[in-house]
């Protein structure tokens, strides 16, 4: 998704110089052609995520369009004050693009897991939160971010399904889109772990069982009317996040259940528990250990009666 998504920005940048991409000494491998075509439009602060969100929330108070790009929490948990005090509280144009969501690092220790983030930026005022599981949804997040006033957070990582896998004929924009139809068991979930809802689906299609799937490219503000439609037509939801289940995807869709009146027989929320992880992996391994893969969600619907 993040080869998609800056190959996307030099396009915008292209047409817009008041994009301003502000980096934190990586993503070299990707970046370097933004980097060499946008000079004057490129800004490398060195590993200072602090310094890196008070830079872009300075240029944005210049009315530039600013871009922060780093691992997961690193510019998300690292600098939240920053992002809180500086660039909420007086509504400039950043976006924050943090790759690496969920597990994509898990090789790489528990400081490099970003499984807390989504929940904890939610409860601050003024912020948009992209959570794309598809190429295309990351792209159409960055485009909707950029012209959009205000701060933004995308959430991508290393793995993604492909628009391709389901034929729904849906247009790609940030409402809740169902990406398959089902009868009365559907998965919801956020980013590149919906790739595991596909192969669920996928198994349990063998044994003529129809299950929904939906994928939510935006996660606040939500469209809770949208949402709570697809929802309606289902009495049995499996939620999944590569995220901790505290004030994640699972707490929103229990409150639209509940705010919307909608009456269910199973509901179940695979994710993160609220424990710290010692394991270390790639993320296929450690998806699996927490609970959060295909067969944990196949294991659930069978479960269902």
């Amino acid at each position: 998704m993040r080869n998609s998504v800056v190959n996307k920005l030099e396009e915008l940048a292209k047409d817009d110089p008041n994009i301003m991409f502000l980096v934190g000494d990586l993503g070299f491998g990707v970046i370097e052609g933004f980097q060499k075509k946008f000079s004057k439009q490129f800004i490398n602060v060195g590993v200072a995520e602090q310094n890196l969100t008070g830079v872009a929330t300075g240029l944005g108070l210049l009315g530039k369009k600013t871009i922060t790009y780093s691992i997961g929490n690193f510019n998300t948990l690292r600098c939240l004050e920053q992002i809180r005090n500086d660039a909420l509280y007086h509504n400039v144009n950043l976006t924050i693009i943090s790759v690496g969501g969920g597990f994509s690092y898990g090789q790489l220790g528990y400081s490099h897991h970003a499984t807390e983030d989504y929940g904890i930026l939610r409860t601050l005022p003024n912020i948009t939160i992209f959570t794309p599981g598809s190429r295309e949804e990351a792209v159409i997040s960055l485009k909707e971010s950029i012209k959009t006033h205000g701060v933004s957070y995308i959430r991508i990582d290393k793995s993604h399904f492909f628009e391709e896998d389901h034929k729904s004929g849906l247009p790609l924009d940030t409402s809740p889109r169902e990406l398959i139809s089902g009868d009365e068991i559907v998965i919801v979930g956020v980013g590149g772990v919906i790739t595991e809802g596909f192969e669920a689906v996928k198994h349990l299609k063998k044994i003529n069982k129809n299950i929904g799937l939906i994928s939510l490219p935006r996660l606040k503000p939500m469209d809770t009317l949208a949402l709570a439609k697809l929802l309606k037509k289902y009495s049995n939801i499996i939620t999944i996040e590569e995220h901790n289940l505290i004030n994640g995807l699972s707490t929103i869709i229990k409150e639209i259940c509940f705010d919307n009146q909608i009456d269910l027989n199973h509901f179940f929320n695979l994710g993160i528990k609220d424990s710290f992880s010692s394991v270390v992996g790639d993320q296929k391994f450690l998806r699996k250990q927490n609970n959060i893969d295909a067969n944990s969600i196949i294991k659930c619907i069978e479960s269902i009666q």
